[in-house]
């Protein structure tokens, strides 16, 4: 790969793992406050369940269904970032490489 694709896939990683992170941040809290919003012990119309009352087990269900989604986004953020940091050390290694074989070149010999 050259330089220019390492750098671009870094930068890409980064951005993705950002939004992971937000997707982390955000999601779960909306779910957990839309289901605690519309269970009530007493209401006998819930907008999740389109007229059906929703039971504790239900309610329970749905939080930990958010609580694997804001995990498993975190993971995959986790993941991209990691990805990123590899292809900027890369990157990084590639250019001591082309630096050091510049320099190994005698630049009297070039133009012989």
């Amino acid at each position: 790969m050259t330089k220019r694709q390492h750098k671009g896939l870094g930068i890409l990683f980064f951005i993705w793992g950002i939004g992971s992170l937000v997707i982390a941040l955000i999601c779960p809290f909306l779910i957990k406050a839309g289901v605690n919003n519309h269970f009530n012990k007493g209401a006998t119309v819930s907008m999740i369940h389109l007229g059906e009352p929703m039971t504790e087990q239900e309610r329970e269900d749905y939080l930990h269904k958010a609580n694997i989604l804001g995990f498993t986004a975190l993971g995959i953020g986790g993941f991209l970032w990691v990805l990123s940091a590899a292809n900027m050390i890369s990157l990084k290694i590639k250019q001591a490489e082309d630096l050091s074989e510049d320099q190994d070149e005698n630049p009297y010999e070039r133009g012989a």
